[in-house]
């Protein structure tokens, strides 16, 4: 139960951290919603991919939260328009991905074949904070 609650708080967390992102695109460089969140998307993952490059995956992956997370106190401070970010696309991205969440909560990588190589990276990352390159 407790693993099941931190979770939550991380997936919630995570959550604040690219609501502070889209917000920032959204309000301050007047980026449409729906281009914002796959920016943010883009962004994040190339940024991770060259600081996992650069042996440095734990430390980016950990100031690109933080700087969400200020970035969402600051919108909420500044009382920015949260339904800016409610547009249709976003609402319908946000459905998906909670169903999948449901769908695939316990699902276990079993075995390796040529179009699941990404798992066993996945699962090299996180075992060991870098990309496997060494």
């Amino acid at each position: 139960m407790l693993d099941l609650c931190l979770k939550i708080i991380r997936i919630l967390l995570l959550c604040i951290s690219c609501y502070g992102w889209c917000a920032y695109m959204v309000h301050e460089k007047k980026i449409k919603a729906e281009f914002a969140l796959s920016t943010l998307i883009a962004g994040i993952g190339s940024v991770v991919f060259f600081a996992g490059l650069l042996h440095m995956l734990a430390e980016v992956s950990w100031f690109v939260f933080g700087v969400g997370f200020c970035l969402a106190v600051y919108s909420l401070v500044k009382r920015n328009n949260i339904q800016q970010l409610l547009a249709p696309g976003i609402i319908v991205f946000l459905i998906v991905m909670v169903a999948l969440g449901v769908l695939l909560y316990g699902s276990k990588f079993t075995s390796y074949d040529n179009f699941s190589h990404w798992a066993v990276v996945s699962r090299l990352i996180l075992q060991n904070n870098r990309f496997p390159n060494m």
